[in-house]
Formats: structure tokens, C-alpha cells, sequence
């Protein structure tokens, strides 16, 4: 029974199953962001890992991508939603990312007013 955790068709075969819901699917569209950006929102407070290895200014709001556990989680998303579905993951990848970004300009708002 334990080996069947690993098994990656049955899972997904569940995980379809269980999204095909109309009720539960618009439950997990409308909740599931607010709760993921609630939960980068209090990542975004861990000290910073290290440093990003870009120069200033080379991305647009660089200075919001802070190399911590918000930023990891955001961005571990991010490429696990790509890998799963290219169309909807790259949305999905990029509203991940975006909700990152988003909550550690909040997280600056608060600490340095």
C-alpha cells in the first residue's frame, strides 16, 4: 500500500478525478492563490539566503526579488507548474512568480514604512 504514494499515473488519475468537480474546481481558483500568497506573505519576513548573482537593474523589480524562502517556494512553484502543463503552467508559473514578488513589496511596505 505504501509504494502506491509513488505511483505518479494514480495520483494524477485522483488529482483529475477530483478537479473535475465544477464546485471544488472554482473553490481551489478562487481560494487557493489568496492562501498561497498569505503563505509567501509570512515567508517573505525569513532573513535573505544570499544575494541574487545579477547586477542591478538588470531585471524590472529586481529590488523585490530577495533571494529567501519566499522567493524559493515562489520561483520552486513557478517551475513545477511550467513542467506540469506548458500552456496553463506558464500562467500559472508566471502568477506564481508575480504573487512573490508581490508579497515581499508588501513585506517592505510594512517593515520600512
Amino acid at each position: 500500500m505504501a509504494w502506491e504514494v509513488f505511483d505518479v499515473e494514480k495520483q494524477f488519475a485522483f488529482y483529475g478525478a477530483y478537479h473535475r468537480n465544477s464546485i471544488n474546481f472554482l473553490i481551489h481558483t478562487i481560494i487557493a492563490w489568496p492562501v498561497f500568497f498569505s503563505f509567501l506573505l509570512l515567508t517573505a519576513f525569513t532573513p535573505a539566503l544570499g544575494l541574487l548573482p545579477f547586477p542591478p537593474g538588470t531585471f524590472p523589480f529586481q529590488e523585490y526579488m530577495i533571494l529567501n524562502l519566499s522567493f524559493v517556494v515562489a520561483v520552486v512553484y513557478a517551475f513545477v507548474y511550467i513542467m506540469l502543463d506548458k500552456k496553463a503552467g506558464t500562467l500559472a508559473g508566471a502568477l506564481a512568480f508575480f504573487v512573490g514578488l508581490a508579497a515581499t513589496l508588501l513585506h517592505r511596505v510594512w517593515v520600512s514604512p
